[in-house]
């Protein structure tokens, strides 16, 4: 399966080539690349399958340009804040990479906003477009650990609509975010229309009974789904 990816402008190659998207599992955070799967016979992170998944599978977009961010008291008590991309003077002014959701807008979500009530999204200089069929969803990668920024999760049908800018809350009141630095990790989710429907209730004898059977497997042999060797036993 292939994710096409180009610039939106002949200008924008370079970016490209510079800070091009990374498949996830070639990304991968250094604490978890230097974490032991066992320490003092107790299974780490590690070895979680949940986070060895949500970190290997999708793509990372990373930063195509230094980012800078701002606070300062002015001698009038107010607060000014300001930002800037070092690509801004480049390619586009400032206004084009970075601009706002104004408060308006962000209303009753409880995200950290800037003095002005707004918060900042930074446009993304290439299109993404993923198989008929496919969608992306845009996440933070909260694995790295950051706390300058967050970005917010998304859902966009990119095979009709590739474009996107990626809205963030500002964590700190000053920071610098190099270039190449992960910004957005991006899962492909498939497009349907079946329509969702929860089956919630007691559960069965025979339910129950695999469930226990699978959760003592699980303890007793320190697998999971996985890494065990041979299928669970069911009644």
């Amino acid at each position: 399966m292939k994710v096409r990816i180009y610039p939106n402008h002949p200008n924008f190659e370079n970016l490209l080539k510079l800070y091009p998207p990374v498949l996830a599992n070639k990304l991968l955070p250094e604490w978890y690349k230097n974490m032991p799967l066992q320490n003092k016979n107790i299974s780490t992170a590690k070895k979680c399958p949940a986070i060895q998944d949500v970190l290997s599978e999708g793509f990372i977009i990373p930063l195509w340009g230094n980012l800078y961010f701002e606070t300062k008291k002015l001698d009038d008590n107010s607060t000014e804040q300001s930002w800037f991309i070092q690509n801004a003077n480049i390619y586009k002014d400032l206004e084009y990479w970075i601009q706002q959701h104004k408060q308006e807008q962000i209303e009753g979500m409880k995200i950290k906003q800037l003095v002005n009530g707004s918060i900042l999204k930074i446009k993304y200089p290439f299109r993404i477009v993923p198989p008929e069929g496919y969608g992306l969803m845009y996440h933070d990668p909260f694995y790295q650990f950051r706390n300058d920024i967050r970005c917010l999760t998304g859902l966009v049908k990119s095979d009709q609509w590739g474009f996107i800018t990626f809205p963030f809350e500002i964590l700190k009141d000053n920071f610098e975010i190099k270039a190449g630095t992960p910004l957005v990790h991006v899962y492909l989710y498939k497009l349907n229309n079946v329509k969702l429907e929860l089956d919630v209730g007691p559960g069965t004898e025979t339910e129950y009974k695999n469930a226990a059977l699978i959760y003592e497997q699980d303890i007793l042999e320190n697998t999971n789904y996985k890494t065990r060797k041979k299928p669970y036993i069911e009644y």
